[in-house]
């Protein structure tokens, strides 16, 4: 009985051990699957398209008819198109109000994309523009400044990450990038430009100018604001950025950047917009999942974080976001578990407060390519699932 007794407990414990290894298996390979970069393409093949939004017909540029409080896709990228790319989560974006057209420039690099193209959206065509073909690796090079640069005539920068660090300054009609092409050093991924890199010596804030569609690299004091952001500051009329270890100015291409505070938020995947109304800047979102609301005073140079008593928005980080002059508010794109709400920003009476029918059919995560149009009075976002179509939506409040 005893032999039995025994004998059973064994046969027990070794099937329920198998069980258990059999789960730790299934699951590692259910993980190591769903997280492989093909996944999304799988699951596409099967179930179709996690968006499945029509396109709303605009007609001679005619916003008119977009109905309001909700997002409208106007615009999704067929193969067949003659600018035709995937929607870069690292990347980021500004708005021409002078030509009406959206910029992109940003690559989600990690050693396997080198697109460093800036592409343009013009609202009046529903077009999309590539400004010039991106770049080959096999053009990436260190000039004799020590400074990176990519194209036939050295005068692009590399493919890189740049968030909220890509700025439009109306004063000078050109964008400030303030990132740096972290993800192509070689302790993060091994690429052809690894046995180059020990030879930079600088990694230089760059400017695009509009009317040219040429870069420019900078002489003065350089500074990254990559996983951060900046911001522009339409009453004083100049780039301010935000860092952990303080906030900073852009001067201009000779002179560079200038510290004008010492508190910053002491997180990355930020995001920040000027409220013109209060001459603040408003931040949110950040890895450390917080959902504050941080502002800078542009003219006291004070910065602080607000209590927000009422309502709050879940946390987030790289959250699309946009100060829409109309209304006065700051609107970010916040993702829930299946889908993202839109979420409008008081600064005067500290409130957030969530749109109603502003639901976006999936979340959108990673994203900096929110930007408002004050001439049609429309937020507009570029946004797809991944390996779906890069579409544009507008909003209209």
């Amino acid at each position: 009985m005893i032999k039995k007794c025994i004998k059973s407990y064994f046969v027990g414990f070794s099937v329920i051990a198998h069980l258990i290894v059999l789960l730790v298996i299934g699951d590692l390979l259910a993980y190591k699957v769903t997280t492989h970069w093909r996944w999304p393409e799988i699951k596409r093949w099967v179930f179709g398209n996690v968006d499945k939004t029509e396109v709303f017909s605009i007609f001679n540029g005619d916003f008119s008819a977009v109905p309001v409080g909700r997002w409208t896709k106007i615009h999704q990228q067929k193969p067949s198109d003659d600018v035709y790319f995937q929607r870069q989560e690292h990347g980021g974006s500004a708005f021409d109000p002078y030509r009406g057209r959206l910029i992109l420039f940003g690559s989600n690099t990690h050693g396997e994309d080198w697109n460093n193209s800036v592409y343009t959206f013009d609202m009046h065509r529903l077009q999309w523009n590539a400004l010039y073909p991106a770049d080959l690796p096999e053009t990436y090079s260190i000039n004799t400044d020590g400074i990176p640069v990519a194209g036939k005539y050295n005068n692009h920068p590399w493919a890189m990450h740049t968030f909220g660090a890509l700025v439009f300054d109306p004063l000078e009609y050109q964008l400030v990038l303030a990132s740096f092409p972290d993800h192509l050093k070689p302790s993060s991924f091994k690429t052809q430009v690894s046995e180059i890199w020990e030879f930079i010596s600088k990694h230089p804030t760059w400017v695009f100018d509009l009317q040219t569609h040429t870069w420019e690299i900078a002489q003065g004091e350089s500074m990254s604001f990559f996983a951060y952001c900046m911001a522009y500051d339409t009453d004083l009329n100049r780039v301010v950025g935000f860092r952990p270890n303080g906030i900073f100015e852009w001067k201009n291409s000779q002179s560079g950047w200038e510290k004008i505070g010492n508190q910053g938020v002491g997180e990355w995947h930020t995001n920040a917009v000027y409220d013109s109304r209060n001459r603040v800047f408003i931040l949110y979102g950040g890895n450390k999942m917080m959902n504050n609301v941080h502002v800078f005073q542009s003219k006291d140079q004070v910065f602080r974080t607000m209590p927000t008593i009422g309502n709050r928005p879940p946390a987030d980080q790289s959250v699309p976001m946009v100060f829409h002059e109309k209304i006065g508010k700051a609107v970010a794109v916040i993702d829930g578990v299946d889908e993202a709400n839109t979420w409008l920003y008081d600064y005067a009476k500290d409130e957030w407060q969530m749109l109603e029918g502003g639901q976006f059919p999936y979340t959108v995560g990673m994203n900096y390519t929110m930007e408002y149009d004050s001439e049609r009075n429309l937020i507009v976002f570029v946004s797809s699932p991944k390996n779906e179509e890069t579409a544009v939506w507008v909003l209209k409040l």
